[in-house]
């Protein structure tokens, strides 16, 4: 529903009111020194913790600190931080003070005369640490290695000044730029080990790329002598030596290596006009570099080209190589009239499937969209799999599952402007060949692809209903006919197709795929020969508890029968979050691992130990980032974001429940000043929009908003705050509304 305006004066109180109380009430003072806790992070080893801690307006933190709390450091304006994949060093972005950089704002300083960033990198277990100024970006492997990349700014050469010139009023001419070749975006890169302080420096570099495995950095310059050769060298981690593989003249992006760096590509052109078409290099373990795709490639779309836009990667297993494609761009003709004279104006057809203004606000997106396509390595095959009607795939299992789901819903985008979600006709591409097989026409909602193909899972909307897609059979199966429930989301209120309560995933061996109801998870056959299982039990929906699927190792294709699901748990009446573990095996066996008049969000695992980290809050307390094991034993909070809210009155919530003039229970919100006195009369807001009883030990920090109220804000200065459940009923939006927030409102003051 459209949110209803609501405008709140807040009106200063007696100081009399808080003589009484140590306390201060919050004022608008205050939101510049209040704090938020941002990208928290956990080591692959679980001994280290991550955080940002930064203040609504002014110079943050960064904080590390050992998950037993035997350690903790902080660095000044720190952010953006990376935790080496064998958990042995932090490196992370260091901000310039944000008064230097306002300064230079209203300075009105040009793009590069900004300050910029350094990097910092910190030493586990000892002392040593780095600093590097004047950063452009920096990157570490992904799963292994004890090296990293820092790329920064080249050093300018300063222009010298003869002694013996002269000053002159003769009119300047306007200086010839001798940036040649991408001069302007090269800089200088270090390859730097910190725990053993080696250090390789490579300069006018424009790209540079690692491996997953951190053994190998591909790195592309260009010559510092008059030719401006490209270079294309690969740099040995394990043997610290550098081999140059490619020198040509013309310009690289799109550097790449496989898992373990034995096999590498690029994209290179040597044209020099304004419309570059690019060829895409390869090496293997074998061979040296060749020139493996081009525009007449077997297999390349009729006037379609490489796209610069798009960055090659390797399947893990290195046998694929996945790149982006793109309409032959074409060189617009020399100018042969002025600006002055000419006419810019927007053609549109009532044929258009799309409106002008989304034409208009999508057209430069457009311009450099990029079609996934495929080189199979060892066959040295090219294969197109996305295309204008299928624009968007995903490739699962690292890049090496047999198959990938396109959607079209071009014949649909006419009916986008009055039903949502927009329909589409939906096909399993076999990443081999690129044939394509019909799944589903014309269906709402997302189709899920197990990890190994053989099955795809997808709800209808006709018939409430999850259905499975042999590629076997080529057929379709309904599974959940019998299980007595509805799937779709119940409290849907909005003019549009219901969604489904959603999809856990597939379980191994493609035997399950894994559905949610309103409160219980259920297991299907995706054969359709075995009836449905409700892990749960359904114990959800007796308690009015819902379950949810935790995934816990992001790498992870498949949910793993041998191993206990960990599931979030929130109860629809109290209100109260936790987590519990559960088997699939053993429906209705539940294991509580944490409860609580809380909310916890889940932030990760550690890859290898079950150390996890999350955070907890509620209306009085800020959500900080603890630390535990898997089953939430041995809980230890490690930040303290905001110590000052000690100093301040805040105030409490509690949920309540009043019968609207239909006579249909309703709850809703109560917020009240600390150390109310039921006895006492207390100025009253009421807030209306939509449903917030779910909210309940939600934390409100002290912060501007848009139409939006704070009641932390003025339960402090003495206000009660009220937010009533708003549910809508069909046609009668304005009616709804009355009903829940007069009567509420009348219930409250009675």
């Amino acid at each position: 529903m459209r949110k209803l305006a609501l405008l709140v004066l807040l009106y200063g109180l007696s100081s009399s009111i808080f003589a009484q109380s140590t306390k201060v009430p919050l004022t608008h003072s205050v939101y510049d020194s209040w704090n938020d806790i941002a990208n928290p992070n956990i080591s692959n080893d679980g001994n280290w913790v991550v955080y940002e801690i930064n203040p609504q307006d002014g110079d943050g933190n960064l904080w590390l600190s050992r998950t037993d709390k035997s350690v903790q450091n902080s660095f000044a304006r720190g952010y953006r931080a990376s935790i080496s994949p064998n958990s042995n060093f932090l490196v992370y972005h260091v901000k310039p003070l944000k008064s230097i950089t306002r300064k230079a704002k209203l300075d009105k300083k040009k793009k590069d005369e900004m300050p910029k960033d350094s990097i910092a990198i910190r030493v586990f277990n000892s002392d040593s640490s780095y600093v590097f100024g004047q950063v452009k970006s920096y990157k570490v492997a992904e799963k292994g290695g004890d090296w990293v990349a820092i790329f920064l700014e080249e050093e300018k050469k300063k222009d010298k000044v003869a002694k013996d010139s002269v000053k002159t009023d003769e009119p300047k001419a306007p200086k010839k730029s001798s940036k040649t070749n991408g001069d302007d975006k090269t800089g200088k890169l270090i390859v730097l080990n910190p725990i053993t302080s080696q250090k390789f420096e490579y300069n006018k570099v424009t790209d540079y790329s690692i491996s997953k495995d951190g053994s190998q950095f591909l790195i592309a310059s260009i010559s510092n002598d008059t030719l401006k050769n490209c270079i294309v060298q690969r740099f040995s981690t394990k043997t610290a030596l550098n081999q140059v593989i490619f020198t040509q003249k013309g310009e690289i992006s799109g550097l790449t290596l496989d898992y373990s760096g034995n096999q590498l590509a690029f994209l290179f052109t040597a044209d020099t006009g304004k419309v570059k078409i690019y060829d895409l290099y390869y090496l293997g373990l074998k061979d040296g570099v060749q020139k493996a795709i081009t525009s007449q490639t077997v297999g390349m779309p009729k006037d379609w080209v490489l796209s610069q836009n798009y960055t090659p990667y390797f399947s893990d297993k290195g046998n694929r190589l996945f790149v982006g494609t793109m309409p032959r761009p074409i060189e617009e003709p020399k100018d042969t009239i002025t600006d002055d004279e000419k006419v810019v104006f927007d053609l549109w057809s009532w044929t258009d499937t799309l409106l002008q203004t989304q034409q208009l606000v999508e057209l430069k997106n457009n311009e450099k969209k990029s079609f996934l396509a495929v080189y199979h390595i060892k066959e040295k095959a090219f294969v197109q799999l996305a295309d204008k009607n299928t624009p968007n795939l995903r490739i699962g299992n690292n890049g090496d599952a047999p198959y990938t789901v396109g959607e079209n819903s071009k014949p649909y985008e006419y009916t986008m402007t009055w039903e949502t979600p927009t329909r589409g006709d939906f096909y399993q591409i076999d990443i081999k060949t690129g044939k394509r097989t019909l799944i589903v026409a014309g269906n709402p909602f997302r189709v899920y692809l197990s990890p190994s193909g053989n099955y795809a899972a997808y709800y209808q909307d006709t018939d409430n209903s999850w259905y499975s897609w042999s590629a076997k059979d080529k057929k379709a199966v309904c599974l959940t006919a019998s299980i007595g429930v509805n799937l779709f989301d119940e409290d849907n209120d909005m003019p549009q197709i219901p969604y489904p309560y959603g999809f856990a995933g597939w379980v191994e061996g493609d035997k399950y795929m894994v559905i949610y109801d309103r409160f219980d998870l259920w297991a299907l056959d995706p054969t359709g020969k075995s009836q449905p299982i409700c892990i749960t039990g359904g114990i959800g929906r007796k308690s009015s508890t819902v379950y949810r699927y935790q995934k816990v190792d992001v790498d992870e294709e498949y949910i793993k029968l041998s191993s206990p699901l960990l599931l979030s748990t929130f109860n629809k009446i109290n209100k109260q979050d936790g987590y519990c573990q559960i088997s699939i095996g053993k429906p209705g066996a539940i294991t509580s691992l944490v409860n609580g008049d809380y909310r916890i969000n889940f932030i990760a695992k550690a890859k290898n130990s079950e150390q996890i980290v999350w955070q907890r809050e509620s209306f009085n307390k800020y959500r900080d980032v603890w630390t535990s094991n898997l089953q939430f034993a041995n809980s230890t909070k490690l930040s303290c974001a905001n110590p000052q809210m000690d100093n301040y009155l805040w105030g409490s919530v509690e949920l309540v429940s009043w019968f609207d003039f239909n006579r249909d229970s309703v709850q809703g919100l109560l917020y009240k000043p600390e150390n109310f006195d039921p006895n006492k009369k207390y100025p009253m807001l009421v807030y209306f929009y939509e449903t917030h009883t779910d909210e309940l030990h939600s934390h409100y920090e002290p912060k501007p908003g848009r139409s939006v109220i704070c009641p932390t804000l003025y339960t402090s200065n003495g206000y009660v705050v009220f937010f009533p459940d708003i549910k809508y009923k069909t046609g009668l939006p304005g009616k709804s509304a009355y009903d829940a927030i007069i009567s509420g409102t009348v219930a409250m003051i009675n």
